[in-house]
């Protein structure tokens, strides 16, 4: 089954072409993957937009104590974000192990 798959993703691909397969799996690989960051980047944005992260791009620097205020006061949401970005992860290299 895996050498149709492969047969299909490649023009020169034939089942006694060693090198065609491995490129064309290599293929393979980099296009789920190249998709998967694509969506946790997408889904990432979408999230934050709904929980209303705002990006402050003007500012170089914050003084520690509005850094300090801004984790306190919005500590379940940055928590909410780490658990998101954990699971994608780990989805990610469960993934990878199949």
């Amino acid at each position: 089954m895996n050498e149709q798959i492969l047969a299909q993703n490649s023009d020169c691909a034939s089942p006694y072409d060693d090198e065609d397969q491995v490129l064309t799996q290599w293929q393979i690989d980099h296009d789920a993957y190249a998709e998967s960051i694509s969506e946790y980047k997408e889904s990432r944005q979408e999230l934050e937009k709904a929980l209303g992260v705002q990006k402050d791009f003007n500012k170089t620097s914050h003084p520690i104590g509005e850094v300090v205020a801004d984790l306190q006061k919005h500590a379940h949401l940055y928590a909410l974000l780490n658990r998101f970005e954990s699971a994608v992860i780990n989805r990610l290299r469960a993934k990878d192990k199949l």
